[in-house]
């Protein structure tokens, strides 16, 4: 058994086949847009610098392309960074699935689309650590970006809600530059073509029966 596990390590490396490789990538945001309650109800806050994100007041939302990552691809593990500029006190600020289309350019509080009920991830935001980049991450997270990937799940993007009535901001992609823009990091488990996979047990098959042979030939 070890001289074949050595075979196929043989065989890979030659072939530079692996098992499975993981590999970690950015994905800034294709849009985003706050909504405000109240006097805002109708406006489109989709050309801000800035997220709000406020109770019942406020909410954030973001959509990112993922177009370029191959279906079938496997999540290891997702999460949403915004970098926080100002907050009131400690928030928890959940993360949930948009589950109806919407423009950046149009949307308002009055026609935002719904969101799922369950939460993806959750975070509380310290009010005194401005100036930084927050993150999200959980199951709920990685899952759903997968099933986006798959095409299981229409991609509509994501909202931030608080749970409370104290505001927190974040940049959005509008703010100048790139440096402070809100971002996906995905890490995707590759895994070989099932012909590569067939050519690495073919070979490691050939290499140990020659290897068996010659030792049956040295043994006579």
């Amino acid at each position: 058994m070890k001289k074949l596990l050595f075979l196929i390590i043989v065989v890979s490396l030659i072939t530079g086949i692996t098992a499975s490789e993981t590999k970690a990538d950015i994905y800034y945001p294709s849009a985003d847009a706050y909504v405000m309650s109240g006097e805002g109800e109708n406006t489109n806050y989709g050309s801000e610098g800035e997220l709000y994100v406020n109770g019942e007041y406020g909410w954030s939302y973001l959509k990112f392309d993922l177009s370029s990552i191959p279906s079938g691809s496997i999540v290891a593990s997702a999460s949403l960074n915004l970098y926080e500029t100002t907050g009131q006190s400690d928030s928890t600020i959940r993360v949930y699935q948009v589950i109806e289309d919407w423009s950046e350019s149009e949307v308002t509080f009055n026609n935002s689309p719904n969101n799922g009920s369950s939460v993806l991830a959750s975070t509380t935001v310290p009010g005194d650590t401005q100036f930084s980049y927050v993150s999200w991450s959980d199951t709920g997270l990685t899952d759903l970006i997968e099933d986006w990937i798959n095409g299981t799940e229409d991609n509509y993007g994501l909202v931030l809600k608080s749970e409370t009535a104290l505001y927190t901001n974040f940049r959005s992609r509008e703010y100048s530059g790139t440096d402070y823009d809100p971002y996906l990091e995905i890490e995707i488990t590759e895994i070989p073509e099932p012909t590569s996979m067939i050519l690495l047990g073919s070979l490691a098959t050939g290499l140990f029966g020659v290897f068996g042979i010659r030792r049956k030939f040295a043994g006579r």
